[in-house]
């Protein structure tokens, strides 16, 4: 009759590792102790014992981190691995010999990558983070990698603080801090935490679910070159981004910090993205935010989403590709946009092409293009997008009438009642025309 397991105890055991001597420690115990000189340690279960196997691991090399198991069948396999097997057809003491032999003239294919300088259980954990070449500055004390850090949950940021590690240059740097359901600690980055962020990165830098009980002092990170992105960062300390050095062409993307209150900064002269908050209605992640206040002079890409500004003064001179201005329930007004932008814009209005000639057109025809009519608070925010305010705009709209006035009176009648419309001066003969077509347009004529 079967074993029925009366407890959560009991289940946990059977697969539990335990300290009874494995098939080599008690058949070929010289060999074992070969084994364990080369760093082979048992971590065999009950369940694999029952069934006459052996699971070795091994921090130093690590080639295979679920262990090697031999079995009864004469088989070495990679405990993670599927199907196939390393190695086949020998007895246990071919076995033993095997493993002995290719590990004592072992040549670790990791080893040109540094982590031979470092003890097993360092090793384990850099690998937890990175796949390239690293090495201790012996100026610095800190850990340089030729690649890529990605350190993806904040235990293992955790335990690199525990372990004293601290990061100097790098290739590129990513910190997402996640956390199972179940945790309930915090995830405070402190002074400390702070000290242990790359004192040089090569390529992107990436923050993500941490929170800043005081203001962090960016000055102490190093220019960053690429793409910086800050996403979902919390906390009564996160309120401003000044000391945030970014390289002239560099990327900045800020998403969901809703502490943020100021962008202003000192940035670079060009920047190809410069992206606050996203433009989703369902998400005002940038509310605290109330005024452009700074930007770089030049960017391809402008986004500016999910703020309680009004306008846009204070944003960058040339804009050469796209503005993204949705989501921002108090903007009221697009004074500030560059004169001469000649790209693509996107409101909670309209989108489309935003050349001053289209805007214009938009005027005349009252309608955004494959869009349909334009509201009244869209109409609003185009008028208001001309150079030099309402005065500019005016200007524009005045030239239009003295050189075509029978046909801007039929253009503008549904909406001779906006303001700016009720400062063109219409030829004699034509202002009671107007006055009584734009009449005609307010009952749908």
């Amino acid at each position: 009759m079967s074993h029925i397991v009366k407890s959560f105890r009991e289940f946990e055991q059977i697969f539990e590792s335990v300290s009874e001597p494995n098939k080599f420690e008690t058949d070929f115990p010289d060999k074992w102790n070969q084994m364990q000189d080369l760093g082979f340690y048992d971590a065999t279960t009950p369940i694999m014992r029952k069934n006459g196997s052996v699971l070795l691991k091994n921090d130093k090399y690590n080639d295979y981190p679920g262990g090697i198991a031999f079995q009864n069948a004469g088989y070495i396999r990679n405990k993670l691995a599927t199907s196939g097997f390393i190695k086949k057809g020998l007895s246990w003491e071919e076995m033993a010999d095997y493993i002995i032999k290719r590990y004592s003239n072992y040549r670790d294919p990791n080893s040109t990558k540094g982590y031979d300088k470092f003890p097993p259980h360092i090793v384990t954990l850099i690998r937890e983070i990175t796949k390239s070449k690293v090495s201790i500055n012996p100026q610095t004390g800190r850990l340089d990698v030729s690649g890529v850090v990605n350190i993806e949950n904040w235990g293992t940021w955790e335990k690199l603080r525990g372990k004293g590690i601290q990061f100097g240059s790098v290739g590129e740097f990513i910190l997402r801090a996640y956390t199972p359901p179940s945790y309930t600690g915090s995830k405070v980055m402190t002074k400390k935490d702070q000290d242990m962020l790359p004192t040089n990165v090569k390529g992107d830098f990436e923050l993500a679910y941490v929170e800043f009980i005081n203001q962090p002092d960016f000055s102490k990170l190093p220019e960053l070159k690429r793409l910086t992105y800050f996403h979902d960062i919390s906390g009564p300390g996160f309120k401003s981004l000044k000391g945030l050095k970014l390289k002239n062409g560099s990327r900045l993307i800020v998403r969901d910090c809703n502490s943020l209150e100021t962008v202003e900064n000192d940035y670079p002269e060009f920047m190809s993205d410069f992206g606050i908050g996203t433009g989703y209605t369902r998400d005002q992640d940038s509310k605290k935010i109330t005024s452009i206040a700074s930007s770089p002079r030049t960017v391809d890409h402008f986004a500016f989403c999910g703020t309680s500004i009004k306008n846009l003064k204070g944003c960058p001179e040339k804009i050469s590709k796209e503005i993204d201005v949705r989501n921002n329930p108090l903007l009221t007004s697009l004074e500030g946009i560059p004169k001469d932008f000649n790209g693509g814009i996107r409101t909670n209005q309209f989108e489309c092409p935003f050349s001053v000639e289209d805007r214009i057109e938009i005027i005349l025809s009252g309608s955004v293009p494959n869009r349909g009519p334009l509201t009244e608070e869209g109409m609003k925010l185009v008028l208001s997008s001309f150079g030099g305010g309402e005065e500019e705009a005016l200007r524009i709209l005045q030239k239009l009438v003295d050189e075509e006035p029978e046909k801007m009176a039929v253009k503008f009648k549904s909406y001779a009642k906006l303001p700016i419309l009720q400062k063109i001066q219409w030829p004699k003969n034509l202002q009671s025309e107007f006055d009584l077509l734009s009449d005609l347009g307010e009952v749908g004529l």
